[in-house]
């Protein structure tokens, strides 16, 4: 099975919502069936309900938005890893953060870039993460370890797994998509240097 999302950020939107790709028949029978109440058509209007499943039926118009974005996909995505070619170039050595280095031979959608803020930056980070977007830029962080939502602290107790705390306090993710320019990613990175020179200071915030 292989799972896509449809997000209003990914290079191939439905404004919401995913797919779900098989090879094998009786998970394709059963995904059909959960998508839809559970409910399946025996004969002319006569249907039976077999599982409990829920409305999970993607909208004829947001699929015929994806049908046509897909046909752009290839273009979207070659968009997108220009900007993040740049921006690899432009960051590269810098004193502040670190890129994620992707091996050669593997071909990213850029659904996100991330940068890892360095250590002396992280207890600086919401403020670092609101002067960027008083400056337009519109960053994010991805994402909370599951482990920290309420729902699964109730139900599992306290968790700690070390190495997703440091990507979570280090991560911010920069604008990168089809619709950005050179001079739109010149700006984001140049804004960025700034806003983290600010922080980079003897006086400022460390550990």
């Amino acid at each position: 099975v292989s799972i896509f999302s449809f997000h209003p950020v990914k290079p191939l939107t439905t404004f919401e919502g995913g797919a779900l790709a098989t090879n094998d028949d009786e998970i394709a029978r059963l995904a059909r069936l959960y998508r839809s109440h559970g409910i399946a058509k025996k004969r002319l209007w006569d249907s039976d309900q077999s599982l409990l499943g829920y409305n999970y039926r993607l909208p004829d118009v947001a699929c015929a938005l994806g049908l046509n974005q897909l046909k752009r996909l290839d273009e979207t995505i070659a968009a997108r890893e220009k900007i993040a070619k740049f921006y690899d170039e432009k960051f590269e050595k810098n004193p502040y953060f670190s890129t994620v280095k992707l091996p050669g031979d593997v071909v990213s959608s850029r659904h996100l870039y991330p940068i890892l803020l360095f250590r002396q930056f992280w207890c600086a980070k919401e403020d670092i993460f609101a002067a960027l977007h008083e400056r337009g830029i519109g960053v994010q962080v991805h994402y909370k370890p599951t482990y920290k939502f309420s729902f699964y602290r109730e139900r599992y107790g306290d968790i700690s797994v070390p190495s997703a705390e440091d990507f979570y306090a280090a991560e911010l993710s920069i604008p990168c998509h089809q619709c950005m320019s050179l001079e739109d990613a010149n700006f984001v990175a140049n804004t960025l240097f700034e806003v983290l020179k600010s922080f980079d200071t003897p006086q400022g915030c460390r550990v």
